[in-house]
């Protein structure tokens, strides 16, 4: 039986994604026939490779649903692509995004389809299926809450989130989600923006957030070691950029953290200190992820060493490691003892080290 009371928009993003391509959308349209009304409009971003002529094919032969293929003309990132895509789909009360090498699960979003009839939430998350090569993995999208929650349990996994960076995708990711269309209204993705960009847009919307769903059937298949992405120009993007990236994400947290609601619930203690916590780890996350794969010489890491050096004076980083509580975080202990003494050179060069260790 079909949802009658609802008009689902599936925003799909793509780029050089010809070996995935077909099967996202496939598993776009199986969901989107348990709606009477739906809509699911592809964004391609510029691909160099054969997506745009499978995405063509499969609008060709496929004539009993909606859909429709925006090409665009300039490489811009996955954040001017799903701005694209929440506009051509402003007729609809409900709208999730979906990557082009990943797939929706329908099992979810049948149970989802049957379930809000009538009781729709602002948001709701699904858990998902991160599939590494062979291995598959049912993980949830959070640690803190379970079925239906309000806006005080949210703010609450909000602080819990912040002490473990990471390790929970409720702030993290768009995927996986079902947005009501009236509480994304005016609200586009920062197209600067081209890491961090899904956490920066869920945290603009928490303090819109009244009602929230939790549901344990997966409803989303994550690829991860992706071919393609919509992010064309990621490897370009330097460690520094990134880091900066993720300070604006921050500063958006430090916002919502030191409004009325978010306050009350972290009275007990400094409502600053989960922001230089969270600061600390992602910067540490980020350092330990990129610095290896970067650093192809030593003339690089030297290169590294020298513009880390000069954002982290410019931060004021050593406050941020000193308010970080390594028994919850954890992470590699020499860069955190290096960046407590403000030396910040030494720590990159820790950072290299344990990332050449992690990859072997």
């Amino acid at each position: 039986m079909k949802n009658s009371s609802r008009h689902l928009g599936i925003i799909l993003c793509t780029y050089n994604n010809e070996d995935n391509i077909q099967k996202a959308i496939e598993s776009c349209q199986k969901i989107s026939k348990l709606f009477a009304k739906s809509k699911i409009v592809i964004i391609d971003d510029m691909s160099s490779d054969k997506t745009r002529d499978i995405c063509m094919n499969f609008i060709k032969k496929e004539k009993d649903i909606n859909i429709q293929l925006h090409s665009k003309t300039e490489n811009k990132g996955v954040s001017d692509s799903r701005n694209i895509g929440i506009r051509a789909t402003k007729e609809c009360d409900i709208v999730t995004f979906v990557d082009g090498d990943d797939e929706v699960i329908k099992d979810g979003w049948s149970e989802f389809a049957n379930r809000m009839t009538t009781d729709l939430t602002d948001i709701t998350a699904f858990s998902f299926i991160k599939e590494k090569g062979e291995v598959q993995e049912n993980v949830g999208s959070t640690n803190y809450l379970e079925g239906l929650v309000d806006s005080k349990e949210l703010h609450k996994a909000l602080l819990n989130y912040l002490m473990r960076p990471n390790k929970d995708h409720l702030f993290t990711v768009v995927w996986a989600k079902v947005y009501k269309r009236a509480i994304i209204e005016g609200i586009t993705f920062d197209t600067e923006m081209n890491n961090f960009e899904d956490l920066m847009f869920n945290i603009t919307l928490i303090e819109r957030v009244k009602s929230y769903s939790i549901f344990s059937e997966p409803g989303y298949k994550y690829t991860v070691n992706k071919p393609g992405t919509s992010l064309s120009n990621t490897s370009k993007r330097s460690i520094v950029s990134t880091l900066t990236m993720n300070r604006k994400a921050m500063k958006k947290i430090k916002t919502v953290l030191q409004s009325s609601n978010i306050r009350e619930q972290n009275k007990q203690t400094n409502e600053l200190s989960p922001y230089y916590h969270c600061s600390y780890a992602y910067i540490s996350i980020i350092m330990s992820r990129e610095t290896a794969s970067k650093c192809k010489n030593m003339s690089a890491l030297i290169k590294i060493s020298r513009e880390f050096s000069k954002f982290a004076r410019t931060i004021k980083l050593r406050k941020y490691a000193m308010q970080y509580k390594y028994v919850t975080g954890g992470g590699p202990y020499m860069p955190y003892f290096c960046c407590r003494l403000g030396l910040y050179k030494f720590a990159v060069c820790c950072w290299y080290w344990h990332g050449l260790k992690a990859r072997k």
